[in-house]
């Protein structure tokens, strides 16, 4: 892939796409995580960084999805295992969603937001033959995440966690 865009690491490319965590049972790689990242500005609006992402998997297959500003879907497929051919259409709800919001000083604030399955949410990502052909987003939570990123700017603040 980094061949392919040109970009590494230095971009945020590449490293840290595939995240496992430890089971009883052995390693399992998280699935369905949805990354946003923002600008805040000195008014207290916000706009998209365009460096948003979608990843998932498909049996083996680790799919990259990019959105905002274009939309593009990058398949690493895996030397382990059958591909798996993709529904026609589908909507993929996230499991977990990131919010990194640059603040105008260059701090860095982020929001992650667990998503029970009995939890329905308004993010998610519309796949047509596993590439991305659109998304939503909760923009009632992304403006409650900028409200409390200000007032922990405003206070100081620089560690808080909330438990819903």
């Amino acid at each position: 892939m980094q061949l392919g865009l040109g970009t590494g690491l230095e971009s945020s490319w590449g490293g840290g796409f595939e995240i496992a965590y430890p089971t009883p049972s052995g390693f399992q790689k998280l699935d369905r995580l949805m990354f946003r990242a923002w600008f805040l500005n000195d008014d207290g609006g916000y706009l998209t960084s365009g460096r948003s992402f979608f990843i998932r998997y498909l049996g083996k297959d680790l799919l990259l999805s990019c959105f905002n500003p274009e939309e593009k879907t990058y398949v690493v497929k895996s030397p382990i295992g059958a591909t798996i051919t993709p529904a026609e259409s589908e909507v993929v709800w996230p499991v977990w969603t990131l919010d990194l919001f640059l603040t105008p000083t260059g701090s860095m604030i982020e929001f992650a937001r667990f998503h029970p399955p009995a939890r329905p949410v308004c993010d998610y990502v519309e796949f047509a033959d596993g590439a991305l052909v659109g998304w939503s987003w909760d923009k009632a939570y992304v403006d409650d995440c900028v409200k409390k990123a200000a007032d922990a700017i405003a206070a100081g603040v620089n560690f808080e966690m909330v438990r819903y």
